[in-house]
């Protein structure tokens, strides 16, 4: 992924995370990072729920084994599409 694609992705992943809850997309924007950092690994969210805690997401690159270990050590329920913060 060239620097431009990801900028683009991150701010439309940042435009999803603002119709979240605050502590729920901030959950999903440290995992954004996690990733970021152990990959790379990137994803193209979407679908979030309006004031909610569930929002869905793709695997755009890098390692779904990585996506999966980070999300369950921040203690997110990461489904075939969606990831859900819990408890938020």
């Amino acid at each position: 992924m060239t620097e431009e694609q990801s900028e683009t992705l991150y701010q439309q992943n940042v435009q999803e995370l603002n119709k979240m809850t605050i502590p729920a997309g901030s959950m999903i924007s440290t995992l954004l990072g996690a990733l970021d950092g152990n990959g790379p690994v990137y994803i193209r969210l979407s679908d979030a729920e309006v004031g909610g805690h569930k929002i869905g997401y793709a695997l755009i690159e890098g390692s779904s084994v990585v996506l999966s270990s980070l999300s369950q050590a921040l203690g997110l329920t990461l489904t075939a599409s969606t990831i859900e913060v819990p408890h938020a």
